[in-house]
């Protein structure tokens, strides 16, 4: 997908190549000045990236809609689960929690192992139970002694 969606933020913004590269990048991917060139350029643009995304996004049927989600899923499962600056823009079109729920159902089907911190959620989860297992001791033992 991040093909198709760096070719149609092209063909409406003229984006250079070094853009188009670094779009095809993850975070993890971007060396120093390729983080800099990110941040000090694509990053400001990004709300337009956006709304262009999501409008065409809006003006999409049920099928393409899915069509949309399957390709991002596809895409971001050929990183291990980490998306690319071209589909973290396509997520927010779709809704992260919708594509992150796809790409888990389909790493569980294909038993692929994602890598760490692409579970959305799952690890503050646990943290937040942790938090409140210790809290709720804590007070008890306030209260009781």
């Amino acid at each position: 997908m991040s093909r198709e969606i760096v070719a149609l933020l092209d063909a409406s913004f003229s984006l250079t190549e070094r853009e188009r590269e670094v779009l095809h990048s993850t975070l993890r991917e971007l060396d120093r000045p390729a983080r800099r060139f990110y941040f000090g350029c694509l990053r400001p643009r990004e709300k337009e990236f956006k709304a262009l995304l999501r409008e065409g996004y809006a003006a999409l049927d049920g099928k393409e809609r899915q069509s949309w989600l399957d390709v991002t899923v596809a895409s971001m499962m050929r990183n291990r689960g980490e998306p690319d600056l071209a589909d973290r823009l396509v997520m927010d079109a779709l809704g992260r929690i919708s594509v992150y729920g796809a790409m888990r159902k389909k790493a569980e089907e294909q038993g692929v192992v994602l890598r760490a911190m692409t579970s959305f959620g799952g690890t503050v989860m646990i943290l937040y139970l942790f938090l409140f297992l210790a809290l709720a001791i804590v007070l008890l033992r306030y209260y009781l002694h």
